[in-house]
């Protein structure tokens, strides 16, 4: 397992998927024990791992609830939830397709648990595997109530049943490119409350998932380095991270990375400032007032170094530009006494310069 993890760092990789079906007998300790020693060992990657049927089935070995398991995974280190195992979320479908995997129901309510304990996770759609259109929109709402609902998902990802080498592919017409490209199209439009919807190269090969970025999709597949479950059925494309960059650009988008955990670095920023002067900074006029609370704005430029990762910081540098103040008819007379409030009285207007370091913190969403 760490040859494959490093295997991946050696490629700039930020995160490690990792399912393995549902083993009769593995229990919690196996996989509490796998993250804590890769997350020991590699801090830094993000641990996309377990499919919902696999943590339902963890949950049945082990006598124990969905949300205990999701729990104690997320405190041995698991970041996120792949999408795996939906297919086609209708149970007149899986019943025929995916018998021996969990309901329809069981699926919805494994990611329904991880949204509310914090745990974002993807959702997928594997088509052509003999459904009906209506399947797949019933499919497409049911994953767009539990994300009006949470909020949890960051992608949707359709794909392509791989038919060669499977007893159900002698059964059902192969999913065309055209047909994937529709259904890009369509996800697109129905799940507008979810950020993400990737095009696939995997299953439909890369020149489709080129295509796919002209169909709704802002995203494409991450790089592979080892795949078993669609190889077994005849697919076995590979990308690089050289090909992915040239499809996107030829495309004619721009490349943005995710999935680094944490970023930094230096950014500049133009702003308008609006409100108060601090009470320490007095203007006095020749009438013998001081004006504590000068009002002032205007526009300033600065530089930024920001740090993420669950929560962000950031410091702002010194601010070179100047800002109007127009001071309030709040103020207090020279002799010290209590603060009076006089709309007849106005104090002088300057420009001023001051240079300030402005520290702030913010919460940083999304994995």
């Amino acid at each position: 397992m760490f040859q494959r993890v490093e295997e991946s760092l050696e490629l700039e990789g930020t995160g490690v998927r990792m399912q393995g079906g549902l083993h009769p007998d593995l229990k919690m300790d196996y996989y509490e024990n796998l993250l804590r020693a890769i997350k020991a060992r590699y801090p830094q990657l993000h641990l996309h791992c377990l499919s919902a049927p696999e943590i339902l089935n963890i949950a049945e070995i082990c006598g124990i609830t969905v949300r205990e398991v999701i729990s104690r995974l997320m405190d041995a280190g698991l970041d996120s939830i792949p999408g795996a195992g939906a297919e086609i979320l209708d149970d007149e479908v899986r019943h025929r397709i995916a018998r021996l995997k969990c309901s329809t129901e069981e699926w919805l309510m494994g990611h329904r648990t991880a949204h509310e304990l914090g745990l974002r996770t993807t959702a997928t759609m594997m088509f052509g595997c003999g459904e009906e259109l209506r399947h797949r929109i019933n499919h497409l709402e049911r994953i767009r109530r539990i994300q009006e609902d949470t909020g949890g998902f960051t992608a949707f990802i359709p794909w392509m049943f791989a038919p060669e080498n499977t007893p159900l592919g002698k059964k059902v017409p192969q999913a065309t490119a055209v047909d994937y490209l529709k259904t890009l199209a369509v996800s697109r439009i129905y799940l507008d409350n979810i950020d993400h919807i990737q095009s696939s190269w995997l299953t439909p090969g890369i020149k489709v998932c080129q295509v796919g970025l002209q169909f709704g999709a802002d995203d494409v597949g991450s790089i592979l380095i080892e795949e078993n479950v669609v190889r077994a059925a005849g697919v076995t494309r590979t990308s690089s991270e050289e090909q992915l960059r040239r499809l996107i650009a030829d495309a004619g988008f721009s490349l943005r990375i995710t999935g680094a955990k944490t970023w930094h670095g230096f950014a500049p920023y133009l702003g308008f400032s609006l409100g108060v002067a601090n009470g320490s900074t007095v203007l006095e006029d020749n009438s013998g007032f001081t004006f504590k609370h000068p009002f002032q704005f205007g526009p300033h430029l600065g530089v930024r170094y920001y740090h993420a990762s669950s929560v962000s910081l950031w410091v702002e540098g010194w601010d070179p530009m100047w800002r109007l103040r127009y001071p309030l008819s709040f103020f207090t007379a020279a002799t010290g006494s209590t603060p009076v409030l006089d709309p007849s009285v106005q104090g002088p207007t300057q420009w001023v310069h001051n240079p300030t370091l402005l520290v702030g913190f913010g919460i940083s969403l999304g994995s």
